[in-house]
């Protein structure tokens, strides 16, 4: 076991948190130090996913991806949206004050301007699906 794992361990242990709360701290300290420590001047911004890898954010996948849910349903978005909900999200990126984002913010706030944009079938494909290859339930 780490140094630092034992550490977190016993600070569990002392603070007698339930399961779930430690998960959840757990994410929460991952973005948080990760954030801290990726230097802000080179303007770059990172995403880490669900699986807890970490990769470069890129812009266009946020476009690709409502793009991709809506013609899975076969109830394409228009650009012009697209491009409105984008923004939507960049925008509560930038509000977050750090270069690092979990995809969970920005799933959760790309289903909340489809709702938005009056996309609610969409909205509803976006929150179930990851990969858009089965149908939507």
């Amino acid at each position: 076991m780490l140094d630092l794992s034992k550490i977190v361990l016993d600070y569990f242990k002392k603070n007698d948190l339930s399961l779930k709360m430690i998960s959840k701290l757990l994410s929460q300290v991952k973005v948080e130090v990760i954030a801290e420590l990726a230097d802000p001047k080179d303007g770059k911004k990172y995403v880490i996913s669900r699986n807890l890898d970490m990769e470069e954010y890129d812009e266009s996948k946020i476009d690709r991806s409502i793009e991709r849910a809506s013609n899975f349903i076969k109830m394409p978005v228009t650009r012009a949206d697209v491009m409105i909900i984008s923004r939507d999200v960049k925008k509560y990126l930038k509000n977050l004050d750090r270069n690092v984002y979990t995809t969970s913010e920005i799933r959760t706030n790309i289903v909340k301007s489809l709702r938005e944009q009056n996309y609610p079938d969409t909205a509803q494909a976006y929150a179930k699906q990851r990969d858009y290859t089965e149908d939507p339930e």
